[in-house]
């Protein structure tokens, strides 16, 4: 009885160590795609994945900076070639990217809000309410000076939205890098340590606990 307890201990104990052996290169890969590797020996494999990670944490924030600069850019832009308001959110630039002017952009409401609300729902409070919430006041108002700087904003605009996109792609790689190296050292430590418990008959009439370790 005793020697079967401690078997089971010295199991137990067995398959802790293995537990802690496994979570340490995961928790290391999660931090820094191929350390994990590095760790359990693997060094051109954590060394290709170190590599990648480095150049995507580059490439994130070489985008971060573009997309930082395009934003001031077309800010800038619309001001100075708009008369643009630079105290607003995107919204505002979309539609400034949309429309030549807040003119045509408060023409359009109108039109739709007075069909709506005085054509087939007659409700003058309601057309007034709507207006006020969805057209733009003189302070907001823009007009572009030309339809070639219109068409250059559109482009910086642009520019400006593919950067944010490439930006999250980047950090969509970051994750990704983080998720394959752990999987990675997942696999490799189940293949480095591996465990068989099988039981046996003795020559007492009594059963062996038999544990094989393949490292």
């Amino acid at each position: 009885m005793k020697k079967t307890l401690s078997l089971l201990i010295l199991l137990v104990s067995v398959l802790t160590a293995n537990a802690k052996e496994r979570i340490l290169p995961i928790g290391m890969s999660l931090i820094l795609p191929g350390s994990g590797e590095l760790y359990l020996g693997k060094v051109n494999r954590g060394a290709a994945l170190i590599t990648a990670d480095v150049i995507s944490i580059a490439a994130y924030f070489n985008a971060e900076s573009n997309m930082q600069s395009l934003n001031k850019s077309y800010k800038q832009f619309a001001k100075i070639h708009a008369g643009a308001d630079t105290d607003f959110g995107d919204r505002y630039y979309q539609r400034l990217q949309e429309y030549y002017s807040s003119y045509d952009f408060n023409t359009i409401q109108e039109l739709l809000a007075r069909n709506y609300y005085l054509v087939y729902n007659y409700d003058p409070d309601a057309y007034e309410q709507y207006l006020a919430a969805n057209t733009y006041n003189t302070d907001e108002a823009w007009q572009w000076d030309s339809r070639t700087n219109w068409k250059q904003y559109k482009n910086l605009r642009k520019r400006h939205q593919q950067t944010k996109m490439d930006k999250n792609l980047f950090f969509g790689v970051l994750i990704l890098n983080r998720v394959v190296s752990a999987l990675d050292v997942t696999f490799l430590t189940r293949r480095n340590i591996e465990h068989k418990v099988s039981v046996s008959p003795t020559e007492h009439n009594g059963v062996m606990l038999n544990l094989e370790l393949g490292l």
